[in-house]
């Protein structure tokens, strides 16, 4: 506990690439109980916007563009903060 605050970092790419135990882990974390229709449902949601919604969770979203050297020196702190290497 930092600061009197729970806190749990979860990485996009996590979620894409192992949905179910990412969502386990956030439900045990907020204690809530996990539902598999967590993982299908929330893509679906009437909620988002339509480009958004598909029928599951799409995996390839998670591949992270290339950014110029430039650009990674400006957020190399921030991504060694977020638990990411260089």
């Amino acid at each position: 506990m930092l600061g009197g605050w729970n806190r749990m970092r979860v990485h996009f790419e996590d979620l894409l690439a192992r949905p179910e135990p990412t969502m386990r882990a956030v439900c045990e974390f907020l204690g809530v109980d996990f539902r598999p229709e967590m993982l299908s449902e929330g893509t679906r949601s009437r909620k988002m916007l339509p480009e958004y919604r598909h029928d599951g969770i799409v995996a390839a979203k998670a591949a992270a563009p290339k950014l110029p050297a430039e650009a990674m020196a400006i957020i190399a702190d921030d991504l060694k903060a977020c638990g990411y290497e260089e």
